[in-house]
């Protein structure tokens, strides 16, 4: 499952960030983090929340679109398209590596063709993100493999543990608090995390021997949850459990692991 693409409309033109919040609110891929009416709220935004694509307009009273960008540190721009009515900022836009730079009024599939772009651009980073994650990983481990290697990663600099996972050619590297279950899912096991899952064919008994025990129970014989996400636990009248997880997912207690 496809990480959304978490974004940012930033626009003084009440119809203008409407225009752009509706022809992205039908693109599954597409997460509007935020709409901004000012250059202000974009700084603001952007400091609290990290995104993927800010769609900036420039010419904005007070702090204009190459000031909200010159408040951010370099790395920590998301890709920019610019939106804007005037055209004499074009070679100054893209000396701030912008993705695109969008002429307002623009036309449907000019508008399709740069979101495209944006996608494909937004890929490629997460996958050369990955890579290079998972050579920091390697080199830490002195060079192994990671089928040679524990599931869980601790790195060294911030104490934090880590399931890795290896699936269909693609490293995962999560954050053992991110984990809210584990499902076994007929030869799978389903790892959710952060609203997505990825599937792994390791063993649930391997996976749970490696996990904090105080922190993962087994509720079911194909069922693992991580307590810090459970929002509630309901009782029905016949003596069932049910446990729901902040998430929403529900999964029912055996009577086996209801003690």
């Amino acid at each position: 499952m496809n990480k959304l693409i978490k974004t940012l409309i930033v626009d003084d033109e009440p119809g203008a960030r409407e225009g752009l919040e509706l022809m992205l609110s039908g693109d599954e891929e597409i997460e509007i983090s935020g709409i901004c009416k000012n250059g202000i709220e974009a700084i603001q935004t952007l400091r609290d929340s990290k995104v993927d694509l800010i769609f900036l307009d420039i010419h904005m009273p007070g702090i204009n679109g190459f000031e909200v960008l010159d408040n951010l540190a370099k790395e920590e721009w998301p890709f920019v398209v610019f939106v804007t009515a005037f055209d004499e900022y074009a070679i100054k836009a893209f000396e701030y590596h912008a993705l695109d730079y969008l002429l307002k009024p623009f036309s449907d599939d000019r508008f399709k063709q740069m979101l495209n772009r944006a996608k494909k651009a937004i890929h490629d980073k997460r996958m050369y993100d990955q890579s290079e994650k998972y050579e920091k990983l390697k080199n830490d481990m002195g060079g192994k493999a990671l089928e040679d290697y524990d599931l869980l990663y601790k790195d060294q600099v911030t104490g934090q543990e880590s399931m890795v996972i290896k699936d269909s050619g693609k490293i995962y590297i999560i954050p053992i608090p991110k984990i809210s279950c584990l499902e076994a899912f007929d030869y799978y096991i389903k790892i959710h995390y952060e609203s997505q899952f990825v599937l792994t064919r390791i063993p649930l008994k391997n996976i749970i021997s490696r996990l904090p025990h105080k922190q993962f129970i087994r509720v079911h014989r194909s069922h693992i949850i991580n307590m810090m996400h459970i929002e509630r636990i309901d009782k029905g009248g016949k003596g069932e459990i049910m446990i729901r997880l902040r998430s929403g997912k529900e999964v029912r207690v055996s009577d086996t692991y209801k003690k």
